[in-house]
């Protein structure tokens, strides 16, 4: 499954599940990739969120991009106080993208 950003709705929401955590990215605007997160080691502390592109499974390089894809890792730099965090999701598993205007979401998993 994969979810692309200039598909994406404005205040459109994508959970993360990953072999360890599930994240929820509130997608702000798809054209910057950028939101909010919550989840995983955020916990319900919500963070001003860049989708900077993933991380595939057979290589340790980044592949930036606009496009979230089970089998990859998520590489999102995080608002700080004072400059950017990194962080990197463990291998997604499973991807739902809730759109604002609808009540039932689109479901895809590994």
């Amino acid at each position: 499954m994969e979810i692309t950003m200039t598909k994406v709705k404005p205040a459109g929401e994508i959970m993360i599940r990953t072999e360890r955590s599930e994240y929820r990215f509130q997608v702000s605007n798809p054209a910057t990739n950028t939101g909010f997160l919550t989840g995983g080691v955020l916990g319900q502390q919500r963070r001003l969120a860049l989708l900077v592109g993933t991380i595939p499974r057979e290589h340790g390089g980044v592949e930036v991009s606009a496009r979230l894809e089970t089998g990859t890792r998520a590489l999102f730099f995080l608002a700080g106080k004072s400059a950017f965090e990194c962080l990197t999701t463990s291998q997604i598993v499973a991807l739902i993208y809730s759109r604002e205007d609808t009540t039932a979401p689109c479901l895809a998993a590994a």
